[in-house]
C-alpha cells in the first residue's frame, strides 16, 4: 500500500488547527473536505467551474465565495447534485463577513499549497489513499453506536478478497465515511488503470452521508450513489418488490444492536428472511440476511462480523445452519484481535458467494489469521504481508499447517455447524522432546521399589489387624 505524501496530509491537518476556537474536529472536517475537494477538482483540470484564484483571493465575503463555488460545481456535474446542502460557509453562527474571512482564509490558505497535479501525476490513485489515511485519521464513525469503521489495512484485505473488476457495482449497507468503498475502487483501479465500478453506500444519517460523498468528491468518483436511512426499516436502494442486488458487497455488520426493526422484519416487503427471523434484541443475523439478498446471481459478501456470530445457539443457530446447508459460505477468517479502534469485540470475516466454483461446492475455507499482524497501542495493523497470506489461501482455497483448512459441510454438521475457526485449524504446540533412557531406566526402578515398599507396608498393617481379631 503506497502512502499518500506527507506533506498533503500535514497541510490539512494545519486547516484542522485554524478551526478548533469554533467546530470540533468531526464538524470541520466535513467544511475542510469541501474545500479540499473544490482545490482537487481544479487541480484535476477544471478550474472554469471552481476559479480556486477567486477563492484564494478573496477579503471580503469568504462564505459566500465558497458557497458560489460549490454551486457551480453541483451545477456542472448532476450526480454531484445535493451532495453540499448542509454545507454553508456563511453560516451567521460564525459571526459578520469579517469573522467569517479570518476563519477560512487559513483553512484556504494552508489547503492552496497542496499541488494536487503534481501528486496525480507521481500516484494517480493518490486522492483515494488521501482519503482513506485522513478518514482513518478522523474516524468519523467512533460516535455511531455499534457501527464500525473498517481501519485501511482491514478494507485493503476486503478489497482484495473481493477482488473488484471494471463495470461492477460495489454496496456498502452499513457505510461511515467510503474508505472501504475507496479501498474497493484502488484496487480495481490499481490493477486496470481504466475500471470503473458503481458505488453504493447507505448510511444512517446526514452527516455521515455528506462525509461519504465529499470523500468521493476529492477522490473524482463520480458514479456514487448514497442513501441515509435504516437498512432494515427503510433499504436505501430497491428494485421493485426485491431489494436491489450488486456485485460486489464489503461491511461491517453493526454489533449488538438490540432495536433492530423486528417488529418490521416479520412483514418485510422485501422477503430478506428467508432464513429465519432472529430475536427481537439480536441484530446481527438480520443485518447478515439483508445483505445475502442484496447479492447479485455471481455476487460475492465479504463482511467483518462478531466472533459471537460463528457459534450463537438457539433460533440463531437454525438460521446460521440453513445458511451453511445453503452453501453460501465460502471462507470464514479469524482476524487478528484490536483491529477495530472503537471496540475490543473478537471479529472474523464471513465470506459469501451466492454461487460458487464447481471445485469449492459443499467446503468452506477456514482461516487463522488472528497471528499476523503489527502490535499497535491502541489499534493492531493488519501488514501487507499480513493480506498477502490470507489473499493467498482464500485464492488457491488451499489449506496449511496451522493456518488453514478446507471443511466439508458433513464435517461442520457434526460440529453443531460451528464456525469458530479454532475447531478446524488445529494449532499443535511445538514441543522440543529430550529423552534421557538411562534417567528414564532409574526413575521407573525408583517408582517400583516405591510401590513395593507401600505394598509391604499395607501387608504388615493386614496380617496386624488379624492377628488383633483373632485375639479377640
Amino acid at each position: 500500500m503506497r502512502s499518500t505524501p506527507d506533506n498533503a496530509v500535514e497541510e490539512i491537518w494545519k486547516a484542522f488547527d485554524t478551526t478548533r476556537s469554533l467546530l470540533r474536529l468531526d464538524q470541520a472536517y466535513l467544511y475542510i473536505l469541501g474545500i479540499v475537494g473544490l482545490k482537487s477538482l481544479s487541480d484535476r483540470g477544471d478550474d472554469e467551474t471552481v476559479r480556486w484564484s477567486e477563492i484564494v483571493s478573496e477579503s471580503y465575503d469568504m462564505g459566500v465565495t465558497l458557497n458560489a463555488a460549490l454551486s457551480r460545481v453541483e451545477v456542472a456535474y448532476p450526480e454531484y447534485l445535493g451532495w453540499f446542502g448542509d454545507l454553508d460557509y456563511n453560516l451567521k453562527a460564525f459571526g459578520d463577513h469579517k469573522a467569517l474571512n479570518s476563519f477560512w482564509q487559513p483553512v484556504v490558505s494552508a489547503i492552496a499549497k497542496i499541488d494536487f497535479a503534481e501528486m496525480l501525476d507521481r500516484d494517480p490513485l493518490a486522492l483515494h489513499r488521501l482519503c482513506i489515511e485522513l478518514s482513518e485519521r478522523v474516524s468519523l464513525g467512533s460516535g455511531a453506536r455499534g457501527r464500525f469503521e473498517e481501519p485501511e489495512g482491514l478494507a485493503a484485505l476486503m478489497s482484495a478478497l473481493l477482488a473488484p473488476r471494471d463495470g461492477q457495482t460495489i454496496y456498502d449497507p452499513f457505510c461511515m465515511n467510503g474508505a472501504a468503498l475507496l479501498s474497493a475502487s484502488l484496487l480495481a483501479k490499481d490493477r486496470d488503470p481504466g475500471a470503473g465500478l458503481d458505488l453504493y453506500a447507505q448510511t444512517l444519517d446526514r452527516k455521515a452521508a455528506q462525509n461519504i460523498c465529499l470523500n468521493m468528491l476529492v477522490a473524482g468518483e463520480h458514479d456514487t450513489h448514497v442513501a441515509a436511512s435504516d437498512i432494515i426499516r427503510d433499504p436505501g436502494f430497491i428494485d421493485g418488490r426485491n431489494v436491489k442486488t450488486f456485485d460486489r458487497i464489503l461491511c461491517t455488520l453493526p454489533f449488538g444492536i438490540k432495536s433492530w426493526g423486528g417488529e418490521i422484519a416479520q412483514y418485510d416487503p422485501f422477503g430478506r428472511f428467508v432464513y429465519g427471523l432472529p430475536p427481537a434484541t439480536q441484530g446481527d443475523f438480520a443485518y447478515l440476511q439483508h445483505c445475502i439478498a442484496s447479492l447479485a446471481d455471481d455476487g460475492v459478501l465479504v463482511a467483518v462480523v462478531p466472533l459471537s456470530l460463528l457459534f450463537k445457539e438457539r433460533r440463531e443457530g437454525e438460521i446460521r445452519r440453513r445458511i451453511i446447508e445453503a452453501d453460501l459460505i465460502e471462507a470464514v477468517i479469524s482476524l487478528p484481535p484490536k483491529l477495530l479502534l472503537q471496540t475490543s469485540v473478537s471479529t472474523a470475516l464471513l465470506v459469501i458467494r451466492r454461487t460458487k466454483p464447481e471445485e469449492r461446492k459443499d467446503k468452506i475455507l477456514f482461516v487463522n489469521a488472528s497471528k499476523g499482524f503489527l502490535p499497535g497501542r491502541s489499534q493492531n495493523i493488519l501488514r501487507d504481508e499480513d493480506i498477502a497470506a490470507i489473499e493467498k489461501a482464500y485464492m488457491t482455497f488451499s489449506e496449511k499447517d496451522k493456518f488453514s483448512t478446507v471443511c466439508s459441510i458433513k464435517i461442520i454438521a457434526e460440529q453443531d455447524f460451528s464456525l469458530i475457526v479454532s475447531d478446524y485449524v488445529i494449532e499443535t504446540p511445538d514441543l522440543e522432546v529430550t529423552l534421557d533412557l538411562g534417567e528414564a531406566v532409574q526413575e521407573l526402578d525408583r517408582l517400583r521399589r516405591q510401590r513395593a515398599g507401600q505394598y509391604e507396608r499395607m501387608n504388615t498393617m493386614l496380617a496386624k489387624l488379624m492377628e488383633e481379631g483373632e485375639g479377640d
